[in-house]
């Protein structure tokens, strides 16, 4: 007997009325094959992608078990799709743009069906048909195209107020928000396309709470039939697409082409049939017939969904209270009915090596039989090592794989044994997947948890160095950079001093050497005199470049900002600042600068004058020595207004301006274009220092080279 095929099929959802009903109509055509069905469940690695970790480690996922595959709508991105097309395993796409991929792929035929509908529409009577669908999937745009190419054919204008797209999904709930951006919109219409019947069925609800009547007052038509379109009320006409068609279709082709019975890059278009009911104005009223068949459908529902809510409420609860341990031995109660259950989670060098370490498996009695220190390969994930009945599976069973991903991290998969569950086609919503996404974020949480207390006392650590240092960080960023001070301190300090202690070294050698010339009777007149000259000269060079040294360490020590040997004065601005000129060193030249001053006559402020003083004193000498070098004529402006308790000062110049590369730096400590001209670049940073630390307020510089430039200072008169 030949070995069974093993067929992987891969979606991001696995219940639900289109994709439960695909998964099942594939499976039923994959038993009759003999093969074996794998479904990998992608809706986690899309639900929860960031950018804090790549899918792409994924996509070899159960690959070296597989012969074929079957991807439907949505189940995987271009670059997972490109992974599995450059394999040597056949491949067939369901509801895939056939312009993009060559394989085999099978469609709905939407654009028909779009048609069909728009037609239908028109043939009521109807000139102004809005259309609402997401334009994200691909058989909606073909619908989209369909109802385009009606309106053509019946020479009505396409008016493109009349489209909206839903944005985010094709649910019941953004059927409801897009038809009431639809009515707010104003825009006139007499009947609705909707894309699918749950946005039909969310349509229909805001109409009616906005008082219209369907059809009287609006014909509304929706595309899947599905089960809920019969019992909405009024009844949903709909176009009945052939869900099941397109799975056995899709299955069969597969089978045939690893058989060698079917061609490749071969696209079946799958057409279907309009139904007609309410909705759209044809008074077909569809009366249910309370079957024996029909009652057990609704209370297979209720119950299952009964189940899954009590189910997610309980593990729920759990999941969010336990250790990571506690958390991985709940594993068994997050699927239901299986046969194996096992979890493979990656090594911290997954990235690597692609292994997953088998962290829990349960056989049928729920038992855990984990193996110890057992991995595997992410492509041979699960096998035959790991979970013996894979070789032996039964008929109904099916094999599901989910990968495990968080906004954290990805995880590793689960993979669990288990027949299909008819009940899952009925749903409107995929609701297996929260308890799923529960278990994520429960080992994400742990694992934080876990993390947090490893580290607590060096984050502590980090805590207290940050609140130490946050006062001066906060407002003077770029004194943080301990190193460039200091590597400016050395760097203009260090010739006055070594010229100094060049000099005293001088003096050292001469008066030793006059000294031993002494005590020898040796000392001449002459010897004498040429001695004590040079220590006269000596001297003074040691005077001139101590006195800068200490000029330097004064300028240095205004940068650390120091209110506390000063109290407030109030001063009567105008009359203030008018004086400060004459406060201006005598060696800058100041005869062919002007300067005038805008301030209000009564603006009187309290405030600490020094440092008001300090601060335009330094721009008066940055606008003297870098606006106007060599005695270049020039205007300086400052102007005064106070408003909400906050004094704005703007002082401008019409010099030379400031290159634009330089603007970023001029605040910073030590940065200076005139090094070397007795400029060390510690004036503007002083003023920075006091605005912002001392008076709690803010400073900034525009400047163009040949335009001038402005300083633009706030200063709260409440600080």
């Amino acid at each position: 007997m030949l070995p069974r095929l093993n067929i992987g099929v891969i979606t991001h959802r696995t219940e639900a009325s289109y994709f439960g009903t695909l998964l099942k109509s594939i499976h039923e055509s994959l038993k009759k094959a003999n093969a074996n069905m794998y479904v990998i469940n992608t809706f986690m690695m899309y639900k929860f992608n960031s950018d804090l970790k790549r899918q792409s480690i994924f996509y070899p996922l159960a690959s070296k078990n597989m012969d074929g595959w079957i991807v439907l709508s949505q189940g995987a991105d271009d670059e997972y799709l490109n992974t599995i097309l450059n394999s040597d395993k056949p491949v067939v796409l369901i509801n895939f743009d056939p312009k993009k991929y060559s394989c085999n792929i099978i469609q709905d035929d939407s654009h028909y069906g779009g048609e069909t509908i728009t037609q239908h529409l028109i043939d009521h009577g109807h000139t102004r048909i809005a259309f609402i669908g997401w334009f994200e999937l691909l058989d909606m745009v073909e619908r989209f195209d369909g109802y385009k190419l009606a309106l053509k054919k019946n020479g009505i204008p396409f008016d493109d107020k009349l489209v909206f797209d839903t944005d985010k999904d094709a649910l019941i709930e953004s059927g409801k928000i897009t038809a009431a951006k639809l009515l707010q919109s104003g825009t006139s219409f007499s009947a609705v396309f909707c894309a699918n019947d749950f946005i039909a069925i969310g349509t229909m609800n805001t109409f009616k709470e906005a008082g219209l009547r369907i059809p009287e007052d609006v014909a509304v038509i929706g595309y899947d039939d599905i089960l809920y379109a019969k019992s909405h009320i009024p009844s949903l006409s709909s176009f009945h697409q052939n869900i099941k068609k397109l799975g056995t279709t899709g299955a069969d082709t597969l089978i045939g082409i690893l058989k060698g019975k079917a061609s490749t890059n071969k696209t079946v278009f799958i057409r279907s049939d309009i139904i007609l009911r309410e909705s759209c104005g044809c008074n077909k009223t569809v009366e249910e017939v309370p079957t024996i068949e029909n009652l057990k459908t609704k209370d297979t529902i209720i119950k299952c969904v009964e189940d899954m809510l009590s189910r997610n409420y309980n593990l729920g609860t759990e999941l969010f209270s336990m250790d990571l341990g506690g958390i991985k031995k709940l594993l068994p109660q997050v699927v239901g009915d299986y046969s194996w259950l096992c979890f493979g989670q990656f090594d911290e060098d997954y990235a690597n090596n692609g292994l997953l370490s088998i962290e829990h498996l349960s056989n049928s009695k729920k038992e855990d039989v984990t193996p110890p220190n057992l991995s595997c390969p992410i492509e041979r994930f699960p096998n035959p090592d790991i979970i013996p009945d894979l070789d032996n599976i039964g008929p109904d069973d099916i094999v599901w794989i989910l990968p495990l991903s968080t906004m954290a991290r990805n995880w590793g998969a689960i993979v669990y044994i288990s027949p299909f569950n008819n009940a899952s086609t009925l749903f409107a919503y995929d609701i297996s997947s929260t308890i799923f996404n529960l278990f994520g974020i429960a080992l994400d949480r742990e694992m934080a948890s876990i993390e947090s207390s490893d580290n607590l006392l060096t984050l502590q650590k980090t805590l207290d160095t940050l609140r130490e240092t946050q006062e001066q960080l906060v407002q003077t960023e770029k004194m943080a950079s301990l190193v460039g001070v200091v590597s400016g301190v050395a760097h203009e300090i260090n010739t006055p001093l070594g010229v100094s202690l060049t000099a005293a070294s001088f003096l050292e050698q001469n008066s030793n050497k006059i000294m031993e010339q002494f005590q020898s009777q040796k000392l001449s007149r002459k010897d004498l005199q040429v001695y004590l000259e040079a220590c006269i000269e000596t001297s003074k060079i040691l005077m001139s470049n101590l006195q800068r040294s200490s000029g330097l360490v004064s300028r240095f020590k205004e940068i650390a900002v120091n209110r506390s040997n000063e109290d407030k004065v109030k001063i009567n601005l105008e009359s203030f600042v008018g004086n400060i000129w004459a406060l201006l060193p005598p060696t800058l030249s100041r005869k062919n600068v002007s300067i005038s001053i805008e301030c209000p006559h009564n603006l009187s402020v309290s405030t600490y004058p020094n440092r008001l003083i300090k601060i335009i004193t330094s721009l008066l000498e940055n606008s003297i020595i870098h606006a106007f070098p060599d005695g270049r004529k020039g205007n300086i402006c400052m102007e005064f207004t106070s408003q909400n308790n906050i004094l704005s000062i703007t002082y401008s110049d019409n010099g030379s301006g400031i290159e634009k590369s330089y603007l970023t730096k001029i605040f910073d400590p030590f940065f200076t274009t005139k090094r070397g001209h007795g400029s060390i670049g510690l004036g503007l940073n002083i003023v920075y220092n006091i605005i912002t630390q001392e008076f709690g307020g803010s400073i900034s510089c525009e400047s163009q080279p040949g335009s001038g430039t402005v300083f633009n200072i706030t200063i709260p008169l409440d600080k």
